[in-house]
């Protein structure tokens, strides 16, 4: 179902794009899958969180977009600059995700997202650590500050980025799996949730990461921290609304051994070519043929 197919007028299909660092390599190969298959501008609304804000942007803007959108995973943001230690106090150099998205052979087309007939919003959280969806296309100062905050992950950015008339951080805070508020809020007849985590992940906030954000994310409030790590339970919350509720399909990616900080390129280019395939498998064009860049 195209953009211009007339079912639109009964149907709205949302697509809800979930964050967790460069294990947006899996939701970006399974957006690029639906190009594949001529489904790329079949829904009606996108939403991305954190990471896949961005990748619904890419999204948005075409098949060879989302192919290069997949490409940023597993070249620059499998950098040794990108993620490591050097970015002490962060682990994580904005200024590269800022960069690769904006400027070069890489830079996301957002006169294209615009051209879209689709609406699009990103998941970001306040200061209070209240999750919200900001419209990318009405966003003031530009499209480009919605799509920034929604990925403002503390460990890359110390303060929250302006956006309209408040103040945001990374939407993956507040709205790991926001399917109940997305259904509130969008009213949606059919919903794609894409998780960047394997189904069998476990979702708890271990005791090393308890002391991670403690001691050395100094920078938030007690607010967000507590936000931070409840964000697990919030996740399982919204595993367990969608298993339960009619016409919204969960589409796992395939367990291939990365996480939200690797930065190993083989392993992030060979999940990439793992999920595509997976994909086109489960809606049923395992035959397709596709390159990655």
């Amino acid at each position: 179902m195209d953009a211009n197919d007339p079912r639109h007028k009964n149907i709205k299909i949302l697509l809800l794009i979930l964050g967790g660092g460069n294990l947006g390599v899996n939701s970006a190969a399974a957006c690029y899958a639906l190009h594949l298959m001529g489904l790329g501008y079949a829904v009606d609304i996108v939403v991305g969180i954190s990471t896949g804000a961005w990748v619904g942007a890419y999204h948005l803007a075409g098949l060879e977009s989302i192919k290069t959108g997949n490409s940023i995973y597993y070249k620059p943001f499998a950098s040794s600059k990108y993620i490591s230690l050097k970015n002490f106090p962060f682990l994580m150099n904005a200024s590269i995700i800022e960069n690769t998205t904006s400027m070069g052979s890489k830079k996301l087309d957002i006169n294209a997202v615009y051209r879209t007939t689709s609406d699009f919003f990103v998941g970001v959280t306040d200061i209070n650590g209240t999750g919200h969806f900001l419209d990318v296309k009405k966003a003031n100062p530009s499209p480009w500050s919605a799509l920034y905050a929604s990925s403002a992950i503390p460990l890359a950015y110390k303060k929250p980025l302006k956006v309209n008339n408040g103040l945001y951080m990374d939407g993956g805070i507040a709205l790991p799996f926001p399917i109940q508020k997305v259904m509130r809020d969008f009213s949606p007849t059919h919903v794609l949730v894409l998780p960047n985590c394997p189904q069998e992940k476990k979702h708890i906030a271990t005791f090393t990461e308890r002391i991670f954000v403690n001691l050395f994310l100094t920078h938030l409030t007690s607010v967000i921290k507590t936000k931070t790590l409840l964000r697990h339970q919030n996740f399982v919350k919204g595993i367990d609304f969608a298993n339960n509720a009619e016409n919204i399909h969960i589409l796992w990616p395939p367990n291939m051994d990365i996480h939200e900080l690797t930065r190993n390129p083989n392993k992030l280019r060979a999940a990439a070519e793992a999920s595509v395939k997976h994909t086109l498998k489960e809606f049923g064009k395992p035959e397709l043929q596709f390159e990655l860049y």
